[in-house]
């Protein structure tokens, strides 16, 4: 972040900060302003009596992650487009159960070759956030600030998606949507075959073992794997394969041999028949599928998200000056080395927006959680034109209960069945930056930023017990991949009149900053490569002194 103060003020020796219990309170709290995304640019305290308004705009705008591949088995970093996740040729990677349903099918028709295929998806997804943070900092002392600030957030995804379904595709809309009574009553005759079978089984069996129990127990087992099949089948996906697909042939031609042997053991026939897809999806129809009530998707349709201004994570912060000092030539008029030492508090407070998980592309506002983060930040000025700034901040990040989708974070579309309540914990974070700088003059500065921003993994733990007749989630699959660093660098030119009022100069001060960041490295698998514009204007005005 660009924070150029004015110069050092003439001083005939060094000072030392405000006295050590003070310091040692301040310090004890863990915390400092900003997050990493909205800093105020602005000098770290307010001259005792005064209040300072900050108005902080920013826009962020991304189209690619650092991501990660396989290879070889394990994760390799790569820079992915966002579209990615919604590009696939045959359709299946948008939706996890289908490697279910293929699994499935498989064994059910006896073709190990079988791939379900959809048809084409092909996606180029842009996502943007305009941020306005306002703030309010009192000086108390010269040499303590307090104060807080409000965040407004707009998220914006912009989507170009198409989908076409070619001679390939053996996929259709599930068909428990259009006939879901021929759906049931075909499981449910399954399901009394397979009872049947069984009863027939322990019957038969019950006069010791025989070939006649064996060859019982075959058929009873060989009826309960294909209703349990068709039932995953059916329930795994939207999509069922279609009644012209080879894979369907196959599946008839099980079907029929397990009718016929139920017949040849003297047991009722089934009688419902295989209900397959009717036909493939058009563009149109599979952009509205997540929000179609047969497709057990729940979400709303595959479209862009205009968004919407919400207010973010508020926060309450403190800023300390520790030490502060110079030495001087006596003609000089500035100072020949001079520097300062701050620290600070910052509590984030859980009033920003989580992001549905029933709305496609939303954007969350904040955590909606409590941040506490502590700070230390440094300064090194070297004569009237050179000086450097630091700054160290760490930040750990309270647990919040949330429903989550378990699903990869690779596949946008997971049923429905997936959603949990789960106790998000989100990783503790850190934050360095390095800034050195050249000031043009006495109230205008250029910096050239440094920044690196690493957060741990998030955890996650279920509320509640799992829902009936579902099988356990895998929690570990939403903590993939929520490591985040990234590397950053930022150039920018900041007025400040600050100095100028504190050598009685100009009777209202007021500071102005501009600055462009881009990202240089990152890694983690979600962490947006996203390039940002931000600006700054501070407003002072006095209130007692």
């Amino acid at each position: 972040m660009i924070l150029i103060r004015p110069p050092f003020r003439a001083r005939r020796a060094a000072t030392r900060g405000p006295r050590v219990w003070v310091v040692a309170a301040v310090l004890a709290a863990g915390l400092a302003p900003g997050a990493l995304t909205a800093q105020a640019m602005a000098d770290p305290l307010v001259p005792r009596g005064r209040v300072r308004l900050d108005f902080s705009p920013s826009v962020s705008f991304w189209d690619t992650r650092y991501g990660l591949r396989s290879d070889g088995g394990s994760a390799a970093a790569e820079e992915e487009k966002l579209g990615s996740d919604l590009t696939d040729p045959r359709g299946v990677s948008l939706f996890p159960g289908i490697a279910t349903l293929e699994q499935t099918l498989r064994a059910l028709a006896g073709d190990a070759s079988f791939q379900a295929d959809v048809g084409s998806t092909r996606a180029r997804l842009e996502k943007e956030v305009t941020r306005l943070d306002l703030g309010l900092r009192v000086g108390v002392f010269e040499w303590l600030t307090v104060g807080a600030s409000v965040p407004y957030v707009k998220g914006r995804s912009t989507l170009d998606f198409a989908f076409r379904a070619d001679s390939a595709a053996n996929l259709g809309l599930n068909p428990l949507g259009s006939a879901g009574p021929s759906v049931s009553s075909l499981l449910s005759s399954l399901g009394d075959a397979a009872v049947a079978a069984g009863a027939r089984a322990r019957s038969v069996c019950a006069a010791g073992a025989s070939a006649a129990c064996q060859s019982a127990t075959t058929l009873a087992q060989r009826a309960n794997d294909f209703w349990q099949g068709m039932f995953g089948a059916y329930s795994a996906t939207p999509f069922f394969p279609l009644g012209t697909a080879p894979v369907a042939t196959k599946l008839r031609a099980a079907y029929a041999s397990l009718d016929g042997a139920l017949a040849g053991a003297g047991l009722p026939r089934i009688g419902a028949p295989l209900v397959f897809a009717s036909k493939t999806l058009d563009d149109k129809a599979f952009r509205a599928l997540p929000s179609d009530p047969g497709s057990g998707i729940g979400m709303t349709a595959l479209q862009s998200y205009p968004g919407l201004w919400q207010m973010g994570d508020a926060e309450v912060n403190a800023t300390v000056r520790l030490l502060q000092g110079e030495r001087r030539d006596s003609a000089a008029l500035s100072p020949r080395l001079a520097w300062g030492l701050y620290g600070g508090f910052a509590v984030r407070l859980p009033t920003g927006l989580l992001d549905d998980p029933d709305v496609f592309l939303d954007f969350s506002s904040g955590d909606g959680q409590r941040d506490l983060e502590g700070r230390l930040d440094g300064e090194i000025r070297l004569g009237s034109r050179f000086d450097l700034r630091g700054g160290f901040r760490y930040g750990t990040q309270a647990a919040v209960d949330v429903v989550r989708r378990v699903a990869p974070h690779e596949a946008p579309l997971p049923q429905a069945s997936t959603r949990r309540a789960v106790r998000w914990t989100p990783g503790a974070y850190s934050f360095l930056e390095i800034s050195p700088r050249v000031h043009l003059g006495e109230a205008l500065a250029f910096a050239a930023d440094f920044r690196r921003y690493h957060k741990a993994s998030d955890t996650y733990a279920l509320v509640g017990e799992e829902p009936e007749g579902t099988p356990p989630a895998d929690l570990s699959v939403l903590a993939r991949e929520t490591e985040m660093t990234l590397q950053e660098l930022s150039v920018g030119l900041r007025y400040s009149s600050l100095g100028l009022f504190r050598s009685g100069r100009v009777g209202t001060p007021a500071e102005i900053g501009v600055r462009w960041v881009r990202p240089l490295s990152g890694s983690g698998g979600q962490t947006p490569k996203a390039t940002r514009l931000e600006a700054s204007l501070s407003l002072f005005r006095r209130i007692w002194g």
